[in-house]
């Protein structure tokens, strides 16, 4: 059971390495304005996230039934050292989604100004239109 768990924790680790990476590509499509890709990135770190969730789990619950001869003060270390990399890549994935959420959140009042903007427009026009007035 602890090969079960050494082999979790180095798929999940690799895993958070991925999920990191996706974050980036997120924040890199999302200052460059493309949505789509944002989307994209955004349900493949989802996939990733719930993979992570499912060995993070069954870590845990594996962890949970071990007997107390198998504890050992290398396996302790290392379970410290995965909590410790959770704790990080925590705070640096949510670092960087408000950065992303940021640049969203000035894209969108961008794209309200640019609505106004067309809509008074065309308000405007409707005034000299006169192609539209009986005869």
């Amino acid at each position: 059971m602890i090969s079960r768990i050494y082999n979790l924790l180095m798929r999940h680790t690799a895993l958070l390495d991925s999920g990191l990476k996706l974050t980036h590509a997120m924040y890199l499509a999302t200052s460059r304005g493309d949505i789509n890709l944002v989307n994209f990135e955004a349900d493949n770190r989802e996939r990733v996230i719930n993979v992570l969730e499912k060995f993070q789990s069954e870590i845990e619950d594996m962890t949970a039934t071990l007997k107390a001869d198998e504890v050992t003060p290398e396996l302790v270390e290392i379970l410290k050292a995965w909590q410790n990399d959770l704790r990080n890549w925590s705070s640096e994935v949510q670092a960087i989604d408000n950065k992303s959420s940021e640049l969203l959140e000035a894209q969108k009042l961008e794209t309200t100004k640019e609505i106004a903007t067309v809509f008074t427009s065309r308000q405007q026009f409707k005034g000299y239109n006169l192609s539209s007035t009986k005869k």
